[in-house]
């Protein structure tokens, strides 16, 4: 295809293809023609300008480095993402070649909202939400756990087959089932008694064998961290009501915290 400008005007409006090509084929062009497409591209300002054909660069993966020009097969990866009966799932995991990473790539600001990640994932968008605030969770009190030796706080660990509460041994008790409604963990972990039961409820044995430390204790460096009495509640676990009854304990405990290592 030979192109002939004679003018500004039949100049503007080629397409990046015409014009490559127009350079492609310098020489067969007259003086003329060479001298009015020169003065064109000065008078629309794009003299300089690199014209070219933007081509989308396949997605490179950065865990095992193949450029993905077709969808991933790779199902052992944790982001491979698996195609439900829901069509609009099956089209989003298509456009991203079944590569979750890719689909966070090349979505806005690299970041994706909670119905398009339930899209992609062909879940819903309260399981998404439930996933957040468990991983929120999880990060804070990892938190918590490295501040508990900053503080010195002291540690211990719960002794297989005792009472969690008295420390009685109960191993065969645990083993033979003999009161189901005293165990907390099968074989390893209950209660000798009802009584023992009230004074060392579930939530605060959870607290402490996840946590190595008192449970008001754990409780205290939360509330050090993160400012705010009811966040306590999705962190620990423990419903509202406990956290209005232990309140007064646990401030007077950080009140300890901060007058000890401040």
């Amino acid at each position: 295809m030979n192109l002939k400008f004679d003018s500004a005007i039949n100049f503007l409006g080629r397409t990046a293809n015409e014009i490559n090509l127009f350079f492609e084929n310098w020489y067969e062009h007259t003086e003329l023609t060479r001298l009015e497409t020169i003065r064109s591209l000065r008078t629309v300002g794009n003299l300089s300008a690199k014209y070219k054909i933007e081509i989308a660069e396949d997605f490179k993966c950065p865990l095992f480095g193949f450029n993905l020009i077709k969808p991933c097969s790779l199902t052992s990866c944790q982001y491979y993402v698996y195609v439900t009966n829901n069509m609009q799932q099956v089209q989003t995991a298509h456009s991203c070649k079944n590569c979750l990473i890719n689909c966070l790539d090349i979505s806005k600001n690299n970041r994706m909202s909670a119905h398009e990640v339930a899209a992609i994932l062909g879940i819903s968008v309260s399981e998404v939400n439930n996933c957040n605030a468990s991983a929120v969770s999880k990060v804070r009190r990892q938190k918590i756990k490295e501040n508990l030796e900053k503080y010195q706080i002291p540690r211990f660990d719960y002794l297989d087959g005792h009472c969690v509460s008295c420390e009685q041994y109960i191993k065969d008790e645990l083993e033979m089932n003999l009161w189901p409604e005293l165990i907390i963990q099968p074989n390893k972990h209950g209660w000798c008694s009802t009584g023992c039961k009230d004074d060392k409820p579930k939530w605060q044995f959870l607290i402490e064998k996840e946590f190595n430390c008192n449970y008001i204790d754990a409780m205290a460096v939360g509330y050090l961290l993160y400012k705010n009495i009811e966040s306590l509640g999705g962190i620990f676990s423990v419903n509202k009501d406990v956290l209005v009854a232990y309140k007064d304990k646990i401030q007077k405990n950080l009140d300890f915290l901060k007058t000890t290592f401040n």
